[in-house]
């Protein structure tokens, strides 16, 4: 499925005030990936792979924007007690995906590729450079994981934050490579 059609399909969910699941499956095994629970056209909660609440629903559409393999499948039903993990309306909700899916797009070009390691400089940790929130959580998993493809795995940022982080910490010096 495309992207601008499972927003037109959520549009409509909205709409209508659907309450029941939205599966998320792969296309050709039917393995389930994740779901969102509506209730009266509003959405409660979302998983997807391993993410929770609006993270999942930004992974899950930047998995549909680069075409990956989905099946959605649309399930009536009624819903009792969820714990809710969206806590935003769905439009407000599909703006901030709008805007991640603009950031996601940009940041894949500066993506370094998976098999490099990177190490810490500790000479930056001493200098007492300024850095941001999303850096210090970028430094903390790079202290724990040097393999790039772990540190995308193991933080709880976006993608396109790691990407960023790590760039500009490549630029002040904090981080270098240590195996291409």
């Amino acid at each position: 499925m495309e992207l601008s059609q499972f927003f037109e399909l959520l549009d409509e969910q909205v709409v209508v005030k659907f309450t029941g699941r939205i599966n998320v499956l792969d296309q050709i095994t039917n393995q389930h990936f994740g779901h969102i629970f509506i209730q009266e056209g509003e959405f409660v909660h979302i998983t997807y792979r391993q993410h929770m609440g609006q993270k999942a629903f930004y992974y899950l559409s930047f998995d549909l924007d680069e075409k990956k393999r989905l099946k959605i499948v649309i399930e009536p039903e009624l819903l009792g007690e969820v714990q809710r993990n969206l806590h935003y309306p769905y439009a407000q909700l599909k703006s901030k995906v709008a805007e991640a899916l603009q950031r996601f797009r940009i940041s894949k070009k500066g993506r370094p590729p998976e098999h490099i390691k990177l190490m810490l400089m500790p000479e930056f940790i001493h200098k007492g450079t300024e850095i941001s929130s999303t850096e210090f959580d970028t430094m903390c998993v790079v202290s724990d994981f040097n393999l790039v493809r772990d540190i995308y795995e193991n933080t709880n940022l976006l993608d396109f934050e790691v990407t960023d982080a790590l760039v500009s910490l490549r630029q002040k010096g904090a981080i270098k490579v240590i195996k291409p």
